[in-house]
């Protein structure tokens, strides 16, 4: 869904996104010749026929998830904004994650009725076709203030006084529009096109209708880590190096040590998390390699919390 609210929030990324590519690979470019740089490339190429076409080659990443139309049954309306689409995970320790992985979730409302879900149905299992609780309906109601650029939208103004004037609503709306919204990333399908930029990172709020498999609520917090849904050999090695290295990663990418019952707890919590995936997976017993077989492989690295040394 392109709405203009849509449209100024991934020229906000690109803009971020271009700005720390040139720095990156021309720190000595002076600060007037990247912006006009960035002004040419975003403002004047980056039109809405062009963002669609950007977007076209990222349906495959989606074409595995689950669909349904819930219908809202209660007197409570369905809200909407001009950033409409909210992408969130129920699993995920900071509720993002992205659209490829496991436990996403996508959702819109299309009317006053009427929400589309989009959803990984691998992981959730009871999403409802009807709605008839007033809180789940505010909470659906919560993501759009949260995600909206300018404008939230009802045709009924009461409905919206009552979130303008939820306080703790505003103020956790002020930090999802602060944050960093860039991932450095280049299109594989579109040569020469950044296309990977995040949303919003908006932060789950609890709904009844995506429950989480009672194993998946044991994992805890620190080690809620999502990865792709579709398997990958690498991904299950860069687990694997989680829970081999866990106190290495922490001193030498957060600067810190880790107790040991702390490192008991998160490398348990990895631990579990390795044998969820596994199972999600459908990965063989053969290529289901424990931490114990591989100790020595692996060594930690601050760019991306893990280096695979291959065995000559």
């Amino acid at each position: 869904m392109r709405t203009l609210g849509t449209n100024v929030h991934i020229k906000k990324m690109s803009r971020e996104l271009y700005y720390s590519l040139i720095k990156e690979q021309f720190p000595d470019y002076p600060e007037i010749v990247i912006q006009d740089v960035i002004r040419n490339r975003v403002d004047k190429e980056m039109t809405p026929d062009c963002q669609v076409e950007m977007a076209a080659p990222l349906t495959k990443d989606i074409e595995d998830l689950a669909i349904q139309i819930i219908v809202n049954t209660t007197e409570e309306p369905f809200i909407t904004s001009d950033v409409p689409v909210i992408v969130t995970n129920a699993f995920a320790n900071n509720g993002g994650g992205g659209i490829s992985n496991i436990g996403s979730i996508m959702m819109y409302p299309i009317s006053a009725t009427f929400l589309v879900v989009i959803y990984d149905g691998k992981l959730y299992k009871n999403v409802p076709c009807q709605i008839n609780d007033v809180d789940e309906i505010r909470k659906l109601n919560s993501y759009q203030v949260l995600s909206a650029d300018e404008r939230i939208i009802s045709d009924n103004i009461e409905e919206l006084k009552r979130y303008l004037e939820d306080q703790d609503l505003i103020r956790q709306r002020e930090l999802v529009r602060n944050e960093n919204v860039t991932t450095n990333a280049v299109s594989d399908d579109v040569p020469g096109a950044i296309v990977n930029v995040k949303s919003r990172n908006v932060s789950y709020i609890k709904l009844k209708m995506f429950t989480l498999p009672s194993e998946y609520n044991r994992i805890p917090s620190a080690a809620r880590e999502v990865f792709p849904r579709a398997y990958n050999p690498k991904i299950r090695e860069a687990l694997l190096g989680r829970i081999v290295n866990i106190r290495a990663i922490y001193k030498e990418v957060l600067g810190n040590e880790v107790s040991n019952y702390d490192r008991k707890h998160i490398q348990n919590g990895y631990k579990g998390l390795l044998d969820l995936y596994d199972e999600y997976w459908d990965v063989t017993i053969s290529e289901r390699i424990k931490p114990n077989q591989v100790k020595s492989k692996y060594k930690p690295n601050s760019a991306n919390f893990y280096r695979i040394i291959e065995n000559n």
